[in-house]
């Protein structure tokens, strides 16, 4: 499975979560017929930022957005040095874990 399809799927699954109701419910029509994927994650963006935040809390939602926006900060990354894997670990996997340990 390829970085963009295990991206995508985390997008998914992380508003699903916070949510607690599947992404694609959020916009009925729009979703089954949007053929623009940039538009798809605009709207789930629009959603985590106004929702999550009084369902979940704010560093949830910011693991959302930044999975919606693929914003990890991460510049001149190879198959070698493997930045995008240690930022998205750092910046959500560990920041999961440490809320899990302390619920």
């Amino acid at each position: 499975m390829g970085i963009v399809n295990s991206s995508n799927q985390v997008q998914l699954l992380t508003i699903s979560t916070g949510l607690w109701e599947p992404a694609l419910t959020l916009e009925r029509n729009s979703f089954a017929n949007s053929k623009d994927p940039k538009a798809v994650r605009s709207q789930l963006k629009k959603h985590a930022e106004s929702r999550l935040p009084s369902r979940v809390g704010e560093k949830y939602k910011d693991i959302v957005v930044r999975c919606l926006t693929g914003n990890f900060v991460v510049t001149n990354d190879t198959k070698e040095d493997l930045k995008l894997q240690q930022a998205f670990r750092s910046q959500v996997v560990d920041v999961l874990e440490a809320a899990a340990e302390n619920v």
